[in-house]
């Protein structure tokens, strides 16, 4: 690849997780028709949420924010000792907890086992999809009372971008990917709305965006974009091979 004599662009990125990259994946760069824009980076230790508004123009980047403004959310979930007092999620779990709660963090990191968290305080056991469910349900309320959907469904009229578990093989992609629509479903996100992505393919797209908003030229059939995405638990890299298609960038995955 570095011996090739086309362009080669260098896009680095850091995220929290990355996918390993299989076949090839062509992606047209074509604006979508819904509303809203909505891209959740779940993220092993942190997750976040950003939403564009196709209202507007030029298209407004808005990201969502949490407790004490902050535009990060831990991935964690914790369980109560009493009965009948709510879990908590993120930034509302406290530094220091009861011997009697169960705090589950990293929770995306779950969806790769079939581990179960007896708690005896409450005598249930959780299972891990029914800890990424309760995670994802409580992302999903919080989205529905920002101020920009006012209580309203965000999904009526939106496309939603998420990313995917850390996977080693491609055989564990297709059962992770399963299990992570399985969760964003029961949590009330609608399945067939989900496009799911790595992040290196998500900043390639985004990189391929710019290159097209900025106006430049020095991007052509054959070139190359390497994505190095350094994140919390791996780092990735994505070789990408550039096309074009009637004016629209596409890419194909080499690595």
């Amino acid at each position: 690849f570095f011996n090739d004599t086309a362009t080669t662009e260098i896009y680095t990125l850091s995220l929290h997780d990355a996918l390993p990259i299989f076949a090839q994946y062509p992606k047209p760069l074509e604006k979508p028709r819904e509303r809203w824009i909505i891209g959740i980076d779940f993220g092993t230790y942190k997750s976040a949420v950003f939403v564009i508004d196709n209202l507007n123009a030029p298209e407004t980047l808005i990201p969502i924010e949490w407790n004490n403004s902050r535009q990060s959310l831990p991935s964690v979930v914790m369980s109560p000792p009493a009965i009948g007092d709510p879990p908590l999620f993120g930034w509302e779990v406290p530094a220091s907890v009861t011997s009697d709660s169960i705090v589950i963090r990293s929770v995306k990191k779950l969806l790769s086992s079939d581990t179960e968290y007896p708690h005896e305080a409450t005598a249930r056991t959780y299972t891990a999809p029914e800890v990424v469910t309760d995670f994802l349900t409580f992302l999903y309320q919080e989205l529905q009372s920002k101020p920009l959907f006012n209580g309203k469904d965000p999904f009526s009229n939106a496309r939603v971008v998420m990313s995917l578990p850390v996977l080693g093989n491609e055989i564990q992609f297709n059962e992770q990917r399963e299990r992570t629509l399985d969760a964003a479903e029961l949590a009330g996100f609608p399945r067939h709305k989900i496009e799911t992505l790595s992040e290196p393919e998500a900043a390639a797209i985004d990189f391929l965006y710019h290159h097209e908003q900025w106006g430049m030229t020095d991007l052509h059939d054959g070139d190359y974009i390497c994505v190095f995405d350094s994140g919390a638990g791996t780092t990735d890299i994505c070789i990408l091979e550039i096309t074009q298609s009637q004016g629209v960038y596409q890419f194909k995955r080499h690595l």
